[in-house]
């Protein structure tokens, strides 16, 4: 509002200066959690986490845009996105986010416990707004390993964090990892974490290291005036 009241600036710039300045600090973040059947013993422990990772977001500066894609793995839907609000797949109200991911039904997988993992990360790609900033994944799944057949380097991502059984850690997805300034990063690669440790206290230093990619993706817009 001062920047529209300053007679120094047109309107129509401090608009636009505005409007940079929320997709700055607008993170859009999307879950993409396993919700086949054999997830059933570890889906509390997610959510928990999901939860306790909101909160710990909420010591930074930023406005995190929350989306949930769910895994499959079922011939005919390998990939479902979730709609959160109506005709949007992402939602700024963290409780409704949780109640979407609370009551998420666990049904699919596959017959040899390898998920569709790749296809999720590329359903979840696809969903991101053209003109965000800032994008960031976190995956959960018990999925030991994953073939790669599907290349996710056309939608360029700035952060990716998978849960995921220890088998699956030097798996090469193929991303294409970008910085909030729409620069390419060829040394991003995803971050990997043992997802039996979501059963662990999730003390302040694991918090931190968790939402660390998320957070570093924000760049604060200077205006300059």
């Amino acid at each position: 509002m001062e920047d529209r009241m300053n007679p120094q600036i047109p309107f129509g710039i401090a608009e636009k200066v505005g409007e940079e300045k929320k997709n700055a600090y607008t993170l859009y973040w999307d879950f993409v959690v396993d919700g086949t059947a054999s997830m059933a013993s570890l889906y509390p422990a997610v959510y928990f986490a999901a939860g306790r990772f909101l909160d710990w977001m909420k010591r930074f500066d930023l406005s995190p845009m929350l989306g949930l894609t769910v895994i499959r793995s079922i011939p005919e839907e390998p990939a479902e996105k979730i709609e959160m609000e109506p005709g949007s797949f992402y939602t700024e109200d963290g409780a409704l986010f949780l109640k979407k991911l609370k009551y998420l039904a666990l049904y699919g997988g596959s017959d040899d416990g390898e998920e569709s993992v790749e296809e999720a990360l590329l359903v979840s790609l696809q969903k991101f707004p053209q003109n965000s900033l800032n994008r960031g994944i976190m995956v959960f799944t018990d999925s030991y390993h994953c073939s790669h057949h599907v290349s996710l380097k056309a939608y360029p991502v700035g952060a990716v964090t998978f849960f995921c059984p220890q088998s699956m850690f030097l798996d090469e997805f193929d991303f294409s990892f970008q910085t909030s300034e729409g620069e390419i990063d060829e040394e991003g690669s995803p971050a990997y974490m043992d997802i039996t440790s979501l059963f662990q206290e999730l003390g302040s230093e694991y918090l931190d290291n968790v939402v660390k990619p998320f957070k570093d993706l924000i760049k604060g817009v200077s205006i300059g005036v």
